[in-house]
């Protein structure tokens, strides 16, 4: 028996992150959710799986808009017309009220609504019989251990699946590695964590098949998972999301306002819908007017607006400006300083960033000005101290 693990979908949670907004980038993201949809649909397909199971916050409001709801319900239409069978738990963002759902199931979607541990069962075209447990949230936060109150594996089914919406510690159905590896289950398909967790073969997080912000890009997927008579499952994940995130950098030696847009127009023809964070770095060779020139509003506003054209799939969401010149203006972090803290440590960036935080903070500057003019005494009486020390313990 082969089936599919989904969880935290999310549809209609915005991307998160995204400074330089355009219309056709808007236009772009909202088009995604369909794009998601069909992913999951031609992943299924394509895999030949029997069931799809769905753990959890498919939506992340209260308040679910008309046209998400028949959105989702039609992909569970066409998942039945394929003889796809879906299981559904909520959770604790999707948690179930009837009140909040506008358009109804499709009959055939087994869905658990209840918060206490309910044991369904279901049996594939091929004859095997399976065995599923899950609660469903009904509020918010569950405090409760709710894996402790699932029953033990039942014998008499050829597979017993458990789908858990929660995570090991906090207020999100919490639950131990032992309340789960007790019940002897053939597989647990978990819900809540957001990228793609082991927690040992059989306990598995998918992550979310599209991330919305800057920790759940490119992280997220679907698991599919295979049950063979007397094996341990096996199991492969997949990344579908259909939209991608970059970080970029670029030097601001010896360019133009006008080459840096050329060569990013160049260079960014990607299959694929990428949103990308534009690091542009100031080095000595930097003019200051053309720091000046990127620094400004209009010229961020211009770029994104220039790039984001109907034929291309990059999109700037953001542009930051950074300075990689005044570590090297601070001049408490001798060569010689640098180096020997590097032996030991090998954490230069460190060093820079406290460096640069003494060099700039104005609340600092005294003790910073006191330290720079004394360093070497200062430095040669740390150093008597710390052999003082250490013959102390010797």
């Amino acid at each position: 028996m082969r089936g599919m693990h989904i969880a935290d979908l999310h549809l209609d949670r915005p991307f998160e992150g995204i400074e330089l907004m355009t219309p056709v980038l808007r236009k772009r993201l909202m088009a995604s959710v369909d794009q998601v949809l069909e992913r999951l649909y031609q992943t299924a397909i394509e895999q030949k799986v029997q069931c799809l199971l769905i753990c959890g916050d498919t939506f992340q409001q209260a308040h679910i808009q008309y046209e998400m709801q028949q959105k989702w319900m039609t992909f569970l239409q066409r998942l039945i017309t394929a003889r796809i069978q879906p299981f559904i738990i909520f959770g604790n963002h999707d948690y179930y009220d009837p009140e909040r759902y506008w358009v109804n199931f499709p009959k055939e979607v087994i869905l658990w609504t209840q918060q206490e541990v309910q044991t369904k069962y279901w049996q594939t075209d091929q004859g095997e019989t399976l065995a599923l447990s899950a609660f469903s949230y009904r509020k918010a936060h569950i405090v409760d251990h709710m894996a402790a109150h699932y029953p033990m594996r039942d014998d008499t089914v050829n597979y017993h699946i458990g789908l858990y919406h929660g995570q090991q510690t906090g207020r999100y159905a919490p639950f131990t590695m032992m309340e789960m590896t007790s019940k002897n289950y053939d597989y647990w398909a978990l819900g809540h964590i957001h990228q793609h967790q082991i927690l040992t073969p059989s306990i598995q997080y998918p992550g979310t098949p599209q991330g919305k912000n800057r920790k759940e890009f490119n992280k997220g997927g679907v698991i599919i998972f295979e049950l063979l008579p007397q094996v341990p499952v096996k199991t492969w994940w997949l990344d579908i999301a259909p939209v991608r995130y970059h970080q970029e950098e670029t030097s601001l030696n010896h360019k133009t306002t006008a080459e840096l847009i050329e060569n990013w127009q160049q260079r960014h023809h990607l299959e694929q819908l990428t949103l990308i964070d534009w690091n542009l770095q100031i080095g000595v060779a930097t003019s200051d007017t053309l720091i000046e020139e990127v620094s400004d509003r209009g010229f961020k506003r211009f770029v994104s607006d220039t790039v984001a054209t109907s034929d291309t799939n990059a999109f700037i969401i953001k542009i930051t400006i950074t300075n990689d010149t005044i570590a090297q203006k601070t001049t408490w972090l001798t060569p010689q300083l640098e180096n020997q803290l590097l032996l030991n440590y090998r954490k230069a960036d460190i060093f820079r960033a406290v460096g640069e935080a003494l060099d700039t903070n104005e609340q600092l500057q005294p003790f910073f000005a006191e330290i720079v003019e004394n360093r070497l005494p200062f430095l040669d009486e740390t150093m008597q101290s710390f052999k003082k020390d250490l013959r102390h313990y010797q």
